[in-house]
């Protein structure tokens, strides 16, 4: 395939690993995420975005299971997505589920990884039952600026910090519309961990039932982070909502 090519993919599942390679076309299932599964093989994340594929890269109606995380020579990142180096394509229609990032003690996303000045765009996900150190479902860092409409995200774990989310290190991303439920923390950040300089806006987010035990049950924000929250709704985190 060549830029502006749309590849279709029948409805099954397909022991693979993906890497759009700098590559600006759309991968696109015929059936959706509930008829087409990519299964990582835990051999690595199973779709990479790592060559500055603008937004016409486009990875549609997906899901991503069973991914153990790009090796960046300090530690895996990106179970099921690792989209970094300047990329901001466009992610839709899909299910992350069922993958880790483990073996290290930074911010890694169990689901998806969004890092070093990547802006992507994610639209009607479902990023769930994903495990790492720091972002159990989604972490973004090194000043990366996502914008996530319809996006939920529950039942991830991190073994440190920052459950469901992780946002770090000068990061200015945007959430819409977005249902954070039900992740864990073994320490901090249940929902939410926000550190080093963030400025995130959280627009119609509910942030609920998630639990940290040493605090910021729903969102914790520290390190200078200053997040702007409209009409949203933080209930029955464990110990705390903010």
């Amino acid at each position: 395939a060549i830029a502006g090519d749309t590849v279709l993919v029948n409805h099954g599942t397909y022991v693979e690993n993906i890497d759009f390679a700098g590559k600006n076309i759309v991968v696109m299932s015929q059936g959706g995420p509930d008829l087409t599964t990519i299964d990582g093989d835990q051999n690595g994340s199973v779709v990479l975005f790592l060559s500055q594929e603008d937004e016409t890269a486009v990875l549609d109606g997906f899901t991503l299971t069973n991914g153990t995380g790009y090796n960046n020579g300090d530690q895996f990142v990106g179970g099921g997505i690792a989209c970094r180096g300047g990329s901001s394509p466009t992610m839709k229609n899909l299910i992350i589920t069922g993958n880790t990032a483990l073996g290290g003690d930074g911010p890694a996303g169990g689901g998806v990884t969004i890092a070093l000045s990547s802006n992507p765009i994610l639209e009607n996900i479902i990023i769930s039952n994903n495990e790492s150190e720091w972002g159990g479902g989604l972490s973004i860092g090194h000043e990366s600026n996502p914008t996530l409409h319809e996006v939920e995200i529950y039942e991830n774990y991190a073994t440190t910090t920052g459950g469901g989310v992780y946002v770090g290190d000068g990061s200015e991303p945007y959430f819409e519309d977005v249902y954070i439920h039900n992740n864990r923390a073994f320490y901090y950040g249940g929902g939410i961990f926000l550190h080093a300089g963030v400025t995130p806006t959280f627009n119609k987010v509910t942030v609920k039932s998630n639990r940290a035990p040493s605090g910021g049950g729903g969102l914790i924000t520290n390190h200078g982070s200053r997040p702007k929250i409209i009409n949203s709704i933080f209930h029955g985190n464990v110990p705390d909502q903010i």
